[in-house]
């Protein structure tokens, strides 16, 4: 290595490094160096003029003690072999111990870089040498650099067996796995973390007894800062250990309940299951032998098709349930389960074990649609009642309102209020027997899908300008955005018109005074269209069920703004019906954006397509004040 290019790298750096080349004896082993140069902080970090110390060799500067302890061909013949090894060690001459680091550079020449570790970090597992629980310091390697005598007696080994050694040579390879990951952690966030475990000390594997541990770890620091290692408590909790024998007695009189029961049960731990219910296979038709491997590996159990991306995300420590489909074994048709995982947490609020309990409902579940389908006809068959009154009423609304022309102003004002209020809510009427209907054909599979290549862009702008004069007339602003002039994709216009009037009647319904209401859309793989308001906002806990049949809000705020709980649900099946999705997202008092994203694709062009223009179909009523005629102010 050039001087120069070293000097001009490292000559300022805050940390310590030097130079050496090593001197061989003729069997070709490494027994002694020279000094050969350093920065301006290792002068510092020695005390000593670095020219009064340069081209001298170690031997004569170390004390003969220190130099005698330095096993020089180990040494450095593993640093050749890895190209940097790093030790924490005591330097007699300067009182300090250093954390060293060195590279190999090539002819003999070693690179050390060199940092002071925190005298009182050390010192501190020296004076808790007698202390009741165990201590222990680790270098950045997990090699262990200072232990006390608790510590000697929790692993059942003698002090010259533990330290320079690590966790895979004194504890089984689970523990060692698990506290080499709890090192890293600790070291990579530079910050304590607390744990609490159940350890089998290695001197009492024979007699099958074991400890619960409340441990502690942080990181270790140089005087520069830098982390070099870990340092570790461990305190025998023994008011836990009643805790513990109490839960596996508990857990005994479990599996005696469980076994018995026709709902699975599961046991398990952070890695595997503990206890699986015999009726298990009963339910799935499979053994839980997976299970007892890797208590997370339960995705062969269930139908493939039912596995969703947030399925293999789920977190175990938090509780969660689901239903899906079991993964067919024969062909018996369909069996559903309801799963539900519980944990057991510490005071510390770490998870000790969980609970699973599933429940075969795939009886319940056919009984749920047998109901929802007796439920569907009856309210299609109240629908077509209701068309045939309300088709006479709207006649007759024509014909009043004509004859109203020959009243004079006054009796037309009070007549024409009237006429209106009826005129709104059978409107109102209409548009829930038209939701009902549209449901029990979607429900039966009847809705036909007639999709377009269309201009996805103007047909969103031209129903919003339509209803723009219905929103300024009401005191709120309507702001139409796009980042695409023109996009034609392939959808039902009709179905869309629903889809949007709807999503707009609530953006205005549940709108705050003097409110605005902002329609974005943006192009990619999918179309997005967003309608956002600036209202009353959906608590976090309802935002997940607003889109099942027959939902409501309940709230103060709402006064007469209910719908029938209908609308949403509506909205959601026509989206779907497009291969689309829709979501939402609220803040209480700030708003509600609803985004629909439908597939960018196109159909094939038939001939004799008929043109549609929104809202100006006169075959039809009114759609506008259809949708809108449960709005009130």
């Amino acid at each position: 290595m050039n001087n120069l290019i070293f000097k001009e790298v490292v000559e300022d750096s805050p940390l310590a490094y030097f130079l050496l080349k090593c001197i061989k004896n003729d069997n070709n082993e490494y027994i002694d160096a020279i000094l050969i140069d350093g920065n301006k902080s290792f002068s510092h970090l020695i005390n000593s003029d670095l020219n009064d110390i340069k081209n001298c060799y170690l031997s004569n500067l170390m004390d003969e003690k220190s130099f005698k302890q330095i096993n020089f061909s180990k040494f450095f013949k593993s640093t050749i072999k890895t190209k940097k090894s790093i030790s924490i060690s005591y330097c007699p001459n300067l009182d300090k111990y250093l954390n060293s680091e060195l590279y190999y550079s090539g002819d003999d020449i070693f690179l050390i870089r060199c940092s002071e570790v925190l005298n009182n970090q050390i010192n501190f597992a020296k004076i808790l040498q007698n202390s009741p629980f165990s201590f222990w310091i680790k270098d950045r390697n997990g090699k262990y650099l200072e232990v006390n005598k608790k510590f000697e007696e929790r692993c059942g080994k003698p002090y010259s067996e533990i330290i320079g050694h690590s966790d895979y040579d004194i504890w089984p390879d689970k523990y060692a796995k698990k506290y080499k990951k709890q090192d890293i952690n600790v070291m990579k966030d530079k910050k304590i973390y607390h744990f609490q475990e159940t350890i089998i000390g290695l001197h009492e594997l024979n007699k099958k007894s074991s400890s619960v541990y409340d441990i502690t770890k942080w990181p270790c620091f140089d005087t520069n800062d830098n982390v070099i290692g870990s340092i570790g408590m461990a305190i025998e909790m023994i008011n836990d250990v009643k805790l513990r024998e109490s839960l596996v007695k508990n857990e005994e009189n479990f599996t005696d309940i469980a076994k018995y029961s026709e709902d699975v049960f599961i046991l398990a731990d952070n890695e595997k299951a503990l206890y699986v219910s015999p009726s298990f296979y009963k339910v799935f038709g499979q053994n839980p032998k997976k299970l007892y491997k890797d208590a997370n590996d339960w995705f062969d159990y269930y139908h493939p098709d039912d596995i969703t991306k947030e399925d293999l995300s789920i977190n175990f420590e938090d509780t969660f349930e689901f239903v899906k489909r079991v993964n067919p074994t024969n062909s018996k048709g369909d069996k559903w389960v309801w799963v539900k995982s519980s944990p057991i947490k510490d005071e510390r609020g770490n998870m000790i074990k969980r609970i699973v309990i599933i429940c075969d409902v795939t009886k319940k579940r056919k009984m749920n649609l047998e109901l929802e389908s007796l439920r569907m006809d009856f309210f299609a068959n109240i629908s077509h009642e209701l068309r045939t009154p309300l088709n006479v009423i709207f006649s007759a609304l024509q014909l009043l309102k004509l004859k109203s022309c020959s009243l004079d102003d006054e009796e037309l004002e009070y007549v024409c209020r009237y006429l209106g209020i009826i005129e709104q809510n059978g409107y109102r009427l209409l548009k829930l027997v038209n939701n009902l209907i549209d449901c029990t054909k979607i429900d039966a599979g009847y809705l036909e899908y007639k999709p377009q290549n269309f201009d996805i862009i103007n047909f969103v702008e031209n129903i919003c300008m339509s209803v723009c004069e219905f929103i300024n007339q009401n005191g709120m602003n309507l702001i139409f955005d796009t980042d695409t002039e023109e996009k034609i994709i392939a959808f039902d216009l009709d179905m869309m018109e629903r889809i949007i009037l709807n999503l707009l009647s609530n953006a205005i319904k549940f709108n705050s005074k003097n409110g605005k209401v902002e329609v974005n859309i943006s192009c990619d793989e999918y179309i997005n269209i967003s309608i956002k308001d600036s209202g009353i906002g959906i608590a976090e806990d309802k935002i997940g069920s607003i889109f099942g049949r027959f939902e409501q809000l309940s709230s103060k705020k709402l006064h007469n703004k209910e719908g029938s709980g209908i609308g949403l649900s509506l909205v959601k099946s026509l989206v779907d019906i497009h291969g689309g999705k829709i979501a939402a997202s609220s803040k209480i008092n700030e708003g509600t954006t609803f985004t629909v994203s439908i597939p960018s694709i196109l159909v094939e062009k038939k001939s004799n397509t008929p043109t549609y223009n929104a809202l100006n179909d006169c075959s039809k009523v009114n759609r506008m004040n259809v949708e809108f005629s449960d709005i009130y102010f």
